[in-house]
């Protein structure tokens, strides 16, 4: 948390910087992704990493669309899908082969709820409520908490 903390005080003096010098130019999507790569590469770089991944959504300059994700390496990339932690090994692949560019806000939203169940059920250390966000060009909104239906039933079949 300590750690978090500290890239949040770094974004807002990145964004402080901009705002003071009045020059109408505001970091997008993409800048704040290239910055925390720097950022957690230098961390570790001196042997003290920020124990961290960061997921990056928003918008590029263009508008156009960008997810990526720095770790506490400061190894970073780009994807249409991440899925961090556990879900990294368990619900990534099924997710890249049912994502594409033309599925509605639904679609997407059961194919996360899908997910999440299957990573309830598979990690005895997990909670079945959870809360979904979503990045649009109009901001950022995020609902409110809710728990994936579970039928326990399946394992006695």
């Amino acid at each position: 948390m300590a750690d978090f903390d500290h890239i949040m005080k770094e974004l807002e003096k990145l964004t402080t910087k901009e705002f003071c010098l009045n020059d109408g130019i505001t970091s997008h999507a993409n800048e704040i992704y290239s910055y925390l790569t720097r950022v957690m590469y230098q961390r570790r770089s001196k042997i003290d990493p920020l124990w961290n991944q960061c997921l990056v959504a928003g918008f590029d300059g263009e508008g156009k669309p960008m997810l990526g994700l720095v770790d506490l390496y400061g190894t970073a990339y780009k994807d249409k899908v991440i899925a961090t932690g556990y879900g990294a090994y368990i619900v990534q692949g099924n997710m890249r082969k049912v994502q594409s560019d033309s599925m509605t806000e639904e679609e997407a939203r059961a194919l996360l709820i899908k997910c999440l169940t299957v990573l309830y059920y598979r990690d005895a250390r997990a909670m079945n409520e959870v809360q979904i966000a979503t990045v649009t060009k109009e901001g950022i909104t995020i609902g409110d908490p809710f728990k994936v239906e579970t039928d326990w039933s399946i394992g006695t079949r």
